[in-house]
C-alpha cells in the first residue's frame, strides 16, 4: 500500500512539473516565409514590483530609412516558462506594416522577461 500510494504521489508530482513548463506566454503572429530578414532582436524585462503589476511599451520603428521592410512575423517569447511571466499584446502595427507597438503586463508580484524577434521583406 505504501508503494502504490508513493507512486501515485510521484506521477501526480511529475505531471504538475510538465503542465508547468509549458505554461509560457508566448506571442506569435505572422508567418516567416523563405528569404525573410532578422531585422531586430531585444530583450525587454522589468523585475518584480511589491503589491503591484508592471507594465511597459516596446516600439519598433524604421525612422530614416529610404526602404523599409514590411514585417512579416513576430515572435514575442516568454523567458518564464513556469507560468509567472508577464503577457504581451498587439497594440499597433505588426504583420503587413513597417513598425510594431507592444504593451507587456506582468502578473502580481512578478516581473517579466520577453525576447523580442521581427523578421520582414
Amino acid at each position: 500500500m505504501k508503494f502504490a500510494l508513493t507512486f501515485v504521489f510521484i506521477t501526480l508530482f511529475a505531471l504538475v512539473a510538465a503542465a508547468n513548463q509549458t505554461a509560457s506566454h508566448n506571442l506569435f503572429m505572422g508567418t516567416r516565409l523563405p528569404g525573410d530578414r532578422h531585422l531586430v532582436r531585444e530583450v525587454i524585462f522589468s523585475k518584480s514590483g511589491f503589491m503591484r503589476k508592471k507594465t511597459g511599451d516596446y516600439t519598433f520603428e524604421q525612422r530614416n530609412i529610404p526602404y523599409p521592410a514590411i514585417i512579416t512575423s513576430i515572435e514575442v517569447k516568454d523567458q518564464y516558462i513556469n507560468g509567472n511571466g508577464g503577457y504581451a499584446t498587439l497594440t499597433s502595427g505588426g504583420p503587413g506594416f513597417n513598425f510594431v507597438k507592444l504593451h507587456f503586463t506582468s502578473q502580481w508580484w512578478r516581473g517579466y522577461n520577453f525576447v523580442i524577434d521581427i523578421y520582414g521583406k
